[in-house]
């Protein structure tokens, strides 16, 4: 019998640059821009722009400002390993696989409003900047984006 753990992927994920010609159309793309002040250590919740549908909980957010009060959510370094961030002091959590959690293996994931609409017939791209956790004993081959 297997130990009743938790074993979570926890894919780092910083999208970056959709739309044709280099035009960004997400709003707050590094998950900078937050709506409180850092002093007491910040989570997703806080995030300017993103929310989480349908899930119950938010997208694990870290932050450099966490790496005081918070360590566990801090940049780069926090429970899930080492890794800095892209561009900034910050990055989100997806977590594609959970192993023996309560409740199934729910997903959770990050929305936001385009800046933009999108024109039918027009070529887009969308980049994320992806690391896997250095905790993480498993790993996904597929990543979806909904537009």
């Amino acid at each position: 019998m297997r130990p009743q753990s938790s074993r979570i992927v926890c894919v780092l994920l910083t999208p970056l640059h959709i739309g044709a010609f280099a035009q960004n159309l997400l709003p707050n793309p590094g998950f900078e821009e937050v709506e409180v002040s850092c002093v007491g250590g910040i989570d997703y919740m806080y995030v300017s722009s993103w929310s989480t549908p349908n899930c119950g909980n938010g997208l694990l957010y870290l932050n450099e400002c966490n790496n005081i009060i918070a360590p566990a959510g801090g940049v780069p370094s926090n429970s899930f390993g080492t890794a800095d961030a892209h561009g900034g002091d910050a990055y989100c959590c997806v977590a594609p696989f959970s192993y023996a959690v309560a409740g199934g293996n729910f997903k959770c994931y990050g929305t936001v409003a385009l800046e933009d609409t999108l024109v039918e017939g027009e070529s887009y791209c969308l980049r994320f900047y992806l690391s896997l956790g250095d905790s993480s004993a498993y790993t996904t081959s597929t990543l979806h984006a909904f537009l």
